[in-house]
C-alpha cells in the first residue's frame, strides 16, 4: 500500500462509521480503497467486474430479505478484487454462511444502520480522494516554488503557458 492510499481500517475510523460493525473478514482490513461503488437493486444478478479496490455499499432497499444475495455479492466482490462490502440499514442479522465466506475470502463485511447510503458514500469518497488531492497540491506548490526561484525557468514556464 502506498503512503497516500487509504485502507478499510482507516475508513472505519471515520466519524460517520463510528456505529458500524465489522462482522467478518478482519484479515482484509488493510486492503486499499480507491473509490466507492453503490450497488444497484439487482447486484447479485449483475456483472460486478472492474471494481478493483472499491468499497461496495449495499443498501437494504436494494437487498430485501434474501440472505443468499449477500453470499453471491461477497463472491462477486472477491472475484472483482473489491476491497470490502458495507451493508447499510439491514435490520436482520447476516447469515452464518456469509460470515464464514467473508472470513474465508478475507473480504471485510461491515454493517451500519440508520444512515443515508448516498451521504455515507460521499463522505467515504472524500476520505479516499483526500490523499490524491493533497499530493497534487504538493506538486503544484513545488512547481510554483521552482518557478519563482529560478528566473530563467520562470520565464520559460510563462512562455509555455501562453
Amino acid at each position: 500500500m502506498s503512503s497516500t492510499s487509504v485502507s478499510i481500517q482507516q475508513i472505519l475510523q471515520l466519524q460517520e462509521l463510528k456505529d458500524s460493525k465489522l462482522l467478518a473478514g478482519l484479515t482484509g482490513v488493510s486492503k486499499e480503497v480507491s473509490d466507492v461503488h453503490i450497488l444497484s437493486r439487482d447486484a447479485a444478478a449483475s456483472d460486478l467486474s472492474n471494481l478493483i479496490s472499491q468499497l461496495l455499499i449495499l443498501d437494504n432497499v436494494n437487498l430485501g430479505d434474501d440472505h443468499y444475495q449477500i453470499d453471491v455479492i461477497l463472491r462477486k466482490a472477491h472475484d472483482s478484487h473489491a476491497s470490502g462490502l458495507l451493508i447499510v440499514n439491514f435490520k436482520k442479522s447476516v447469515g452464518p454462511t456469509a460470515l464464514r465466506l467473508a472470513n474465508k475470502l478475507g473480504m471485510p463485511l461491515i454493517m451500519i444502520e440508520n444512515v443515508d447510503s448516498l451521504q455515507l458514500a460521499d463522505e467515504i469518497r472524500r476520505q479516499v480522494r483526500t490523499p490524491f488531492i493533497a499530493r497534487s497540491d504538493a506538486i503544484d506548490r513545488k512547481s510554483t516554488r521552482l518557478n519563482s526561484s529560478h528566473g530563467y525557468i520562470s520565464y520559460a514556464v510563462f512562455c509555455l503557458k501562453k
